[in-house]
């Protein structure tokens, strides 16, 4: 998993294990903006930007960056052996 600038909740959900709807409660709760996304009839996404995330929301935010470094250290142990 690569970290992106920008993730829908539903992403975040699954990368939290939390359900989306409760995961949007608490971006809410904490401040955070839930912008839409999405075009003409396409199903409309809420996004969060890292950036809002990592200032209102940094255990969620220390999370994502510690998963992160373990999925690369498990690819990088993988390479060596």
């Amino acid at each position: 998993m690569e970290l992106q600038a920008i993730y829908t909740v539903a992403e975040l959900a699954r990368i939290s294990g939390i359900p989306s709807k409760r995961l949007a409660r608490l971006l809410r709760a904490s401040g955070i903006p839930l912008r839409p996304a999405g075009e003409g009839k396409q199903r409309v996404h809420l996004v969060v930007t890292l950036s809002d995330l990592r200032t209102a929301f940094p255990s969620l935010w220390d999370s994502i960056v510690e998963r992160q470094g373990v999925l690369q250290a498990s690819l990088d142990l993988a390479r060596v052996h």
